[in-house]
């Protein structure tokens, strides 16, 4: 059996610059389906904006 106290969670911060007169969110998830949701919500409840998504 697994040690599963081995597993850590590890945080980093990172600073983000953007325009004043833009809107961010930002996510992470394990799945690509989870992003591909989040993106369809997005564009889907403003669809005259302009959306991007990432994959890293």
């Amino acid at each position: 059996m697994a040690k599963m106290m081995d597993k850590l969670v590890e945080f980093k911060v990172v600073k983000i610059q953007k325009p004043e007169n833009v809107n961010v969110i930002l996510g992470q998830s394990h799945f690509i389906k989870t992003v591909e949701d989040i993106y369809e919500a997005v564009a889907g409840s403003v669809p005259e904006r302009k959306v991007r998504a990432c994959l890293l």
